[in-house]
């Protein structure tokens, strides 16, 4: 066989030099010689020497046994790093980087340039993948910057500093309407340890023990209509309780609001949301600063004015309404879960939107004009509320004030008939740039009357969980309130029977006792009566 190659090698090498070169590709190729292995190294030699105790299919892959590498999973490596500190040390180092960029552009640092420039790209970047979260019972994606751990530390500084300076106004643990207002938030907060989404359930005891607990304080200062809520911490004003006319659907209805800005974390989704476009701001400002540095301090001043206020306004207002319409429907779910009949919830806001259009622009009357409606409604029935001599006082208190400042503004416009000042032309001004923003980004809330449209749109799939709900659990648990308990509370407290003499004695008597009983811890102990 060799012979014959080299023979035929020998004959075609001098033709193929004047061979013309379309014909070549018509040649025959020779042939390869075969690869010859050694015996020790053919593919499959090395297996001989070794006899398999099990099949090959399942020999495992390790000759020797594979050692565990601690390897965290990415989505736990970025939620590790879902902590205000490392949004922190990211925006310090993009506002840095932005510090010397214009300095490097001027001295044509190129690559200087580049890796300043890449710093807070990146910085962005690793933000928005860090701080990417799914909202639990509505699947929507948002930005959390704040552990729960730094979410209970600043909530709590937060409750604390308010409680502190509303010292006074709170009603006791042992309060019948504190008890009474605590049964319905311990029997929503059951119900809230489900999905909205999924289908309602028959709850265990054990349930009960597992439930997410909330402090509820009451808090009465006669002039208020809100409730709040700051982490598990939930703060209800009395003068709502009493709009509401002790109507424990309708208080369950607007207690399962505020559960769901604690369940959805509203509060840290508003903060991330605000400090990513506070970062984004300081990027634009710091990429702009060579050409706005003209301009000189004050101009670039009023700019940053004008972008921080921008940013606060779309937080608050825009961002905000969508927050309380995911807390309305979810809390509409949680109250049917639970029990409560979610036609209440259309009724609180039907009551609100009438509220709304009598008060009108003016939001801060909305307190005297509820007080004054609920005299009306139930004059005898609001005179055994919880502090209501308290009421008494503070609503004439105001009612006095407002009529002085209207009658010296009044003379004032006969005896004074001089043009306006400085002071009124800025306040006009104020007001009118004030409605100008409203208008733009609108209220903090939506409107009522638009709650109580889309409320009526979601109510039939509520009605449906609150049917399912009572099939399986019945009614929820309800605390029996003892209106002739809470007055004798109240008089115990404030000191109101013990100084009956005249009725101005009697105010100032409760003005001091409101100001200082809540030294005393006398109060009687009450019966708790609860029923299926």
């Amino acid at each position: 066989m060799s012979v014959l190659f080299v023979t035929r090698k020998a004959i075609l090498r001098p033709a193929l030099r004047w061979a013309p070169p379309r014909l070549l590709h018509h040649l025959p190729k020779p042939p390869r010689p075969p690869t010859r292995w050694p015996p020790s190294y053919t593919p499959l030699g090395f297996l001989k020497q070794y006899e398999p105790s099990v099949p090959p299919t399942l020999r495992s892959f390790h000759t020797t046994p594979p050692t565990k590498s601690p390897i965290i999973p990415l989505p736990y490596f970025l939620a590790l790093l879902k902590s205000g500190k490392v949004f922190s040390i990211i925006s310090f180092s993009s506002k840095g980087a932005l510090t010397f960029l214009p300095h490097s552009i001027l001295k044509n640092y190129s690559r200087r340039t580049k890796f300043l420039i890449s710093i807070p790209i990146t910085g962005v970047l690793l933000l928005i993948v860090i701080g990417l979260d799914c909202a639990p019972n509505t699947g929507r994606w948002r930005l959390i910057y704040l552990s729960e751990d730094e979410e209970r530390d600043k909530v709590t500084s937060e409750v604390s500093q308010l409680l502190t300076s509303q010292f006074g106004l709170v009603v006791p643990k042992d309060h019948e309407l504190t008890r009474w207002a605590q049964r319905i938030i311990d029997n929503l907060s059951v119900a809230a340890q489900d999905d909205i989404r999924s289908p309602a359930r028959e709850y265990t005891p054990e349930d009960c023990d597992t439930a997410r607990p909330y402090e509820l304080n009451i808090l009465c200062d006669a002039s208020t209509l809100n409730a709040v809520c700051y982490g598990q911490t939930i703060l209800l004003y009395d003068l709502m309780i009493q709009f509401m006319d002790y109507d424990e659907p309708m208080i369950a209805a607007i207690l399962a609001h505020e559960i769901s800005h604690s369940i959805q974390r509203h509060f840290v989704e508003q903060h991330g949301f605000a400090s990513l476009l506070f970062m984004l701001a300081d990027i634009g400002r710091g990429i702009l600063w060579s050409v706005t540095e003209v301009l000189g301090p004050y101009v670039n001043e009023k700019f940053n004015d004008m972008i921080s206020a921008y940013i606060t306004l779309e937080t608050q207002n825009t961002y905000n309404r969508k927050l309380e319409k995911e807390a309305d429907l979810v809390g509409l779910m949680i109250m049917a879960k639970a029990g409560y009949d979610p036609e209440a919830a259309v009724r609180v806001w039907e009551r609100m939107a009438m509220l709304e259009e009598e008060v009108g622009k003016d939001a801060s009357r909305a307190g005297v004009v509820a007080l004054g409606e609920v005299e009306e409604r139930h004059p005898a029935y609001v005179s055994k509320s919880p502090n209501h001599t308290h009421h008494y006082v503070a609503t004439r208190a105001l009612a006095t004030a407002a009529a002085v400042s209207d009658s010296q503004r009044i003379s004032r416009s006969y005896t004074d008939p001089e043009p306006a000042d400085d002071t009124d032309s800025n306040l006009t001004a104020a007001s009118l740039v004030e409605s100008l923003l409203t208008v733009w980004f609108g209220g903090t809330h939506p409107p009522n009357v638009e709650r109580v449209s889309y409320m009526r749109e979601h109510l039939d799939e509520a009605r449906q969980v609150y049917r399912e709900s009572l099939r399986l659990n019945g009614t929820p648990r309800s605390y029996l309130i003892d209106l002739q308990k809470v007055e004798q509370q109240e008089e115990t407290r404030t000191g109101v029977g013990r100084e009956r003499g005249s009725r101005r004695q009697g105010e100032e008597q409760t003005w001091l006792g409101w100001a200082l009983g809540w030294w005393s811890r006398e109060v009687p102990g009450v019966e708790v009566g609860a029923r299926a």
